[in-house]
């Protein structure tokens, strides 16, 4: 999923900007079935098993808090429910810059590359170049229905990153069922997005 961020508004709603690109792509993936709202902006998604919300808090658009609660709260009752937003959290960066969107009770859970979640406790991921993204896969081998194998990637297929996330369900939810994309998604798209971008 992507979202608006502060490099992203003046070119946001243009009549070619990135919010038609992205919900042209939806729409290519056929992902337009299963996601409702505005594309990048606040949108929630809900497919095999996996539900995300999207929000362009600080960015773009009102009434983020409302919208997140209500999403989540109407969603199907799935393992695995995530957040995605486009603002600074000043213990998870280098820079000097402040919270812009607190993640209250910031806490280090585990110095391992396998994380463990139940319910009422989330994680948090930074994503903090822009030449690459974040792909997780949920029971990749069709017997491990409450685990994912997540990999940071640069547009190149280097990973720079990779991590294991494991959630034990209090009540039975709908798991989520792993199918390649790589017909339908290959990296050239990331790629050929990357290389428009300038790097000065």
């Amino acid at each position: 999923m992507s979202i608006g961020g502060n490099h992203d508004l003046n070119k946001w709603a243009s009549s070619n900007g990135y919010s038609k690109v992205l919900a042209d792509c939806d729409k290519r993936l056929g992902m337009d079935k299963y996601c409702m709202g505005e594309v990048g902006i606040k949108s929630a998604c809900n497919f095999r098993g996996v539900t995300i919300v999207t929000s362009g808090n600080g960015k773009r658009g009102s009434g983020h808090d409302s919208y997140l609660e209500s999403s989540l709260s109407s969603a199907p009752k799935t393992a695995w429910k995530f957040f995605s937003w486009h603002k600074n959290q000043a213990k998870l960066q280098t820079g000097d810059k402040n919270d812009e969107s607190p993640y209250v009770n910031q806490q280090v859970v585990s110095t391992s590359s396998n994380l463990a979640v139940t319910p009422g406790k989330s994680w948090l991921t930074v994503t903090g170049t822009a030449f690459g993204a974040l792909f997780c896969r949920f029971n990749e081998d069709g017997k491990s229905p409450y685990k994912a194998s997540c990999q940071f990637k640069l547009y190149d297929g280097q990973v720079l990153d990779s991590f294991t996330t494991t959630f034990t369900p209090g009540a039975p939810v709908a798991v989520a069922k792993y199918e390649s994309a790589a017909s339908k998604c290959r990296p050239i798209h990331v790629e050929a997005a990357a290389n428009k971008v300038p790097t000065t």
